[in-house]
């Protein structure tokens, strides 16, 4: 990926300047954006502007804001860190270091904010000749996290959109780091929970725009057809596959709960991946837009199956007809959102709702409800429910179900010990049919 351009005073208008546009600020009528539709336009490296944009009439987007206007707060090249240190902001603030070469080496930091595998030491802690060893390390691996931050505190794993000088803007690499991430989620025992959330001021701006081609990635020599889509895992079609898409299934396919965390804005695929999530929390001043019919493309990330099994399906045609950046409010009052919190409470209540749904459950029993709820609920016929509940009951019921009855009847807590990256026989054969 190229380099780019943080803005200095006295540069031509950049990105930043339309922050307020995204919290809820009202700008002048045919005020000219910097963003398309509110997908991100991308900062032109050589002039230091917005390299794309639309004139976006007042009347066409939703302007209500939840929030009180203190927290409506005015873009500056210089505002991004400083959000952080504001109390109506989200209190995560990922390290701007190289982050950590994978994620079973991003194991969870002290809970007392001390330092963490791939986050920045204390002074007292300083070795330069180890740090620069580290980062000549990371900077030849090819497996270093580029555009995400991982921590796991208690069992659960924090993911954070780390890009807040371009809004977590999303781009290829972040789709492959996203897919990445939640394949390993699988394995890694030591997670029972998955949060999202973004760093800075917002969630996902949408896909940024700033890179060079096919800015969603994708091979324009090519001419597929419906013939060559039949197997997602041919590396042959690896650039003809949506990316966004490549994320929301490998959400789809995590065994541990997940839930957004949407501390800003969330347009376009920044809206569209957290609908195969089990909980979407927002900050009240967050915004949630699929935007896509503004910029004359479809919708993506396997939204058109989640968004109507979600909100039912007029309500989702209306919502991408409309095209329209909706309040937390008004994603609350769609179905969108399932709570709205103060930006500063955001974190808390998102890892407040992972202990409620896996603290002290079987993490084997946890993975076999989200798939069972997920792949059952809209069977043809009640019968194939029934033969993938039946096998799920069988292993169950021997393996911590057997240490679940025993603890209920010695009235005492169960020690479940069955691990979710070791599933029962019948649970690949089963996803793959």
């Amino acid at each position: 990926m190229g380099q780019f351009h943080r803005p200095r005073p006295g540069d031509e208008p950049g990105l930043h300047h339309y922050l307020p546009r995204l919290q809820g600020e009202q700008q002048p009528r045919g005020h000219r954006l910097g963003t398309a539709g509110c997908e991100p336009a991308f900062l032109d490296p050589q002039k230091g502007r917005s390299a794309s944009a639309l004139e976006l009439p007042q009347r066409e987007r939703v302007t209500v804001f939840a929030g009180s206007p203190d927290r409506r707060i005015a873009g500056s090249p210089t505002t991004h860190r400083a959000l952080l240190n504001r109390e109506d902001t989200t209190p995560f603030d990922p390290p701007t270091s190289p982050r950590s070469g994978g994620l079973r080496l991003g194991r969870s930091g002290p809970a007392d904010g001390g330092t963490e595998a791939g986050s920045p030491t204390s002074a007292d802690d300083h070795h330069p000749a180890e740090e620069q060893e580290q980062q000549q390390k990371q900077e030849h691996d090819l497996t270093a996290w580029t555009t995400l931050h991982h921590r796991v505190d208690d069992g659960i794993l924090t993911v954070t959109l780390d890009r807040p000088d371009h809004l977590n803007a999303f781009t290829p690499t972040m789709a492959g780091e996203l897919e990445r991430t939640f394949s390993e989620a699988n394995e890694n025992d030591d997670v029972r929970a998955v949060i999202v959330t973004g760093a800075g001021k917002a969630f996902c701006a949408g896909m940024d725009l700033g890179s060079e081609g096919n800015v969603f990635g994708l091979d324009e020599s090519r001419t597929p057809a419906l013939a060559d889509m039949r197997d997602l895992s041919d590396p042959d079609i690896s650039r003809v596959r949506d990316t966004g898409g490549r994320v929301t299934l490998a959400v789809h396919a995590c065994r541990k709960p997940v839930i957004a965390a949407i501390n800003g804005a969330a347009v376009g695929i920044g809206a569209t991946m957290t609908l195969a999530m089990d909980a979407r929390l927002m900050s009240d001043g967050a915004r949630f837009g699929l935007v896509f019919g503004r910029l004359g493309i479809t919708p993506e990330a396997v939204s058109t199956w989640f968004l109507p099994r979600l909100v039912g399906l007029p309500k989702a045609l209306d919502l991408l007809y409309s095209a329209e950046i909706l309040d937390a409010g008004g994603a609350a009052a769609a179905g969108l959102a399932t709570e709205v919190h103060e930006p500063g409470r955001l974190i808390e209540k998102a890892r407040a709702l992972a202990d409620r749904w896996t603290l002290g459950r079987s993490r084997v029993s946890t993975a076999l409800i989200r798939q069972m709820t997920y792949r059952n609920a809209f069977l043809d016929d009640p019968e194939d429910a029934h033969r993938v509940e039946s096998l799920a009951m069988f292993y169950s019921s021997i393996g911590d179900g057997a240490e679940g009855v025993s603890a209920f009847r010695e009235k005492r807590p169960p020690v479940f010990a069955r691990r979710a990256s070791a599933m029962p026989p019948f649970y690949e054969e089963w996803l793959g049919a």
